[in-house]
């Protein structure tokens, strides 16, 4: 698979059943439209608190700063005025920053951890004070640029679309990006070394319920209407049939535990006692087929050979 995919799967007893019977996909099935529901679902996204918290301290050591500094600073009044562009950028930058503060050291209002904002008297103690504390602001400003910011849910969102559909990160109506040129080739055909299988979500669950006429019963138990693999347009018809079969989640959401959870739980999908000629493919549903083409050979899914770390590839 493209990325690890979700899902809190509703395990079903594991049993011995033949392609073509009703409901034989029905483990298999149950596994991807609970996988498939959680990729269309909202991220699970932490909540990111570290800028708004260096931010505040930011303001409190830049309130600190300007209290402790030296009278030829702190003296002057920190207005507009006209001569101002010849003043160092620093004070421009500043200015209007510096007068807010001011403002705040005059009333007295102000706490930070419980101790009232005010200006010290001259002193030694105020001049290393000043010092610390203006080291300690320009730490602060540069890990704030530094700072790395989570990954942000649209981008999320992109990630799970693009595992559902493929690079254009929504279904593709006629061309190859969601569903590849023919069944054999998206399904896997008979040669597991070129599977396409695995390139779009999309794609594996159309490959596990569709075959020629496109009523198969293996996945939902009765005749499903058009789904077939032959072509784009078909597997696009094929994927909108699949999703109104598929139950809602309620509430469902994509967090990171449940991709983990779907990865192990979507590897256990796979026969464990396949055909003896199959005894090395990777083979989602199709009872004891050993390849699999949407069509004649339908109703699965052959994937590339397991990895060195026994993932698919």
């Amino acid at each position: 698979m493209t990325i690890l995919v979700a899902a809190i799967i509703l395990w079903l007893t594991p049993q011995e059943l033949v392609s073509g019977e009703a409901n034989g996909n029905a483990q298999a099935f149950t596994t991807m439209y609970t996988i498939l529901r959680t990729l269309q679902a909202k991220p699970d996204m932490p909540l990111d608190t570290s800028e708004a918290l260096i931010t505040q301290v930011i303001a409190e050591l830049q309130q600190l700063n300007l209290s402790t500094a030296e009278d030829s600073l702190y003296d002057q009044s920190f207005e507009l005025a006209a001569e101002d562009n010849q003043k160092p950028e620093e004070y421009r930058n500043h200015r209007q920053r510096w007068l807010d503060i001011k403002n705040l050291i005059k009333t007295g209002a102000t706490e930070i951890n419980g101790l009232k904002l005010q200006r010290p008297t001259a002193s030694f103690a105020r001049q290393r004070a000043s010092a610390i504390i203006n080291r300690t602001l320009k730490l602060a400003e540069a890990l704030k640029q530094q700072l790395k910011h989570g990954v942000k849910e649209q981008a999320v969102v992109d990630e799970l679309n693009t595992a559902l559909y493929g690079s254009k990160k929504a279904i593709d109506k006629t061309g190859t990006t969601t569903f590849v040129a023919t069944g054999a080739a998206a399904c896997g055909g008979n040669d597991a070394s070129n599977s396409k299988a695995g390139l779009t979500f999309a794609a594996d669950l159309v490959c596990l319920c569709s075959k020629s006429d496109g009523n198969s019963v293996e996945c939902t138990g009765t005749a499903l209407t058009a789904v077939k693999m032959d072509n784009a347009a078909n597997a696009k018809t094929a994927f909108e049939e699949l999703d109104k079969k598929c139950p809602q989640q309620a509430k469902q959401k994509a967090s990171i535990a449940a991709l983990l959870q779907a990865k192990q739980l979507f590897m256990k999908t796979f026969r464990r006692t396949p055909h003896a000629s199959a005894t090395d493919k990777n083979i989602l549903g199709g009872g004891t087929k050993t390849q699999c083409n949407g069509g004649g050979n339908g109703n699965c899914v052959l994937y590339k050979p397991l990895t060195g770390q026994r993932s698919l590839t």
